[in-house]
Formats: structure tokens, C-alpha cells, sequence
């Protein structure tokens, strides 16, 4: 018996968060936003926004795993924008 492996549509991200040069620690919301433009308010929204409201950041390190859907990787490039909120 064969079986298929099913390849998800996450990805894993690791950020570095600053506030005025500090590395921050702590909880933090954050929304995350996938778009086929560098530029803030050009482009189009590429799959769907990723809110986590418990992201953890130590010594301004965090992880998030990030799934925007199938479909939205196809070779073209793509910039991600975070907004975060304490």
C-alpha cells in the first residue's frame, strides 16, 4: 500500500522586534499580511490575514507559523507586512 504525503501550506517565520533599537520581550498581537508589491498601500493581498494574539518575543526574537492558504506561493514575488500591538 502506497501512501501520499499531503505537503501543507505553512510556513514557520522567525522576526526580530525593536522598539526605539531595544529588543523587545514580552506578548505581543500581531497581524500578518501577505502582498505582491513592495510598497505599503500599492499592492494586492495575497491570501488571507494571520492574526495571532500571543506571539512571544525574547530578546526580540519570535516564531510564528504562518499559513496564508493554498495557492499564494507560485513563483512571484511576495512581501510580507506585520503590524504588531502590546
Amino acid at each position: 500500500m502506497a501512501f501520499g504525503q499531503v505537503q501543507s501550506t505553512a510556513i514557520v517565520y522567525q522576526g526580530n522586534l525593536t522598539e526605539a533599537g531595544v529588543p523587545s520581550t514580552g506578548t505581543f498581537e500581531m497581524e500578518f499580511r501577505l502582498f505582491d508589491t513592495p510598497d505599503v498601500g500599492t499592492g494586492i493581498q495575497q491570501g488571507t490575514t494571520v492574526v495571532d494574539s500571543a506571539v512571544v518575543a525574547d530578546k526580540g526574537i519570535f516564531i510564528v507559523t504562518l499559513d496564508f492558504g493554498a495557492d499564494v506561493f507560485d513563483g512571484s514575488p511576495r512581501y510580507l507586512e506585520i503590524s504588531v500591538r502590546t
